[in-house]
């Protein structure tokens, strides 16, 4: 388990929103990958390939939990599932369900600064959407694969690890 925590000099609201809106990562993580660049069996192609997808929202006891669909092919769905857990705990969208359990919190300091906590549990290095099918990395998804704090400024060393093998972030 890897605990992270740092300051990010921005709205607690500004940063809570990119992680409930998961529409964002086709146009500002991927706007840039053609789907035909990416392989037919991609997590990612779906969302490169339709960046408007329709959500789902439920209310639950303590927040919210959302899908966001797309289709994919004649007689299936693709579906992106996160979580809000009131009052500023996320759980977006990951690979698939077995590999990371990772949460965030988005915790309010003042006007423009908020406190970043990422919570995760991961027991494989494998890299979210690291490669086109050729083989080449994708530019913009690098910090996703290196580090779940990605620190602005007021980094606050705080980061504990609990037996096991040294989870990669994000």
């Amino acid at each position: 388990m890897t605990i992270s925590f740092a300051q990010r000099e921005c709205n607690w609201l500004q940063a809570l929103e990119g992680d409930i809106d998961t529409s964002h990562f086709g146009f500002l993580h991927v706007g840039h990958i053609d789907p035909d660049e990416l392989g037919t069996d991609d997590p990612i192609r779906h969302t490169v390939a339709d960046r408007a997808p329709e959500y789902q929202v439920t209310d639950t006891p303590r927040g919210t939990s959302y899908g966001a669909s797309r289709p994919n092919g004649p007689s299936q769905t693709y579906w992106r599932f996160a979580n809000f857990l009131l009052p500023f705990w996320t759980q977006q969208p990951q690979s698939e369900f077995s590999h990371p359990v990772h949460a965030r919190a988005w915790v309010p300091m003042d006007d423009t600064h908020t406190m970043y906590i990422c919570v995760i549990c991961k027991h494989t290095r494998r890299a979210m959407f690291a490669r086109r099918a050729d083989g080449t990395p994708i530019a913009g998804l690098e910090p996703i694969n290196r580090s779940c704090a990605q620190p602005t400024r007021g980094v606050m060393p705080a980061t504990h690890r609990r037996g096991g093998p040294t989870p990669s972030c994000c």
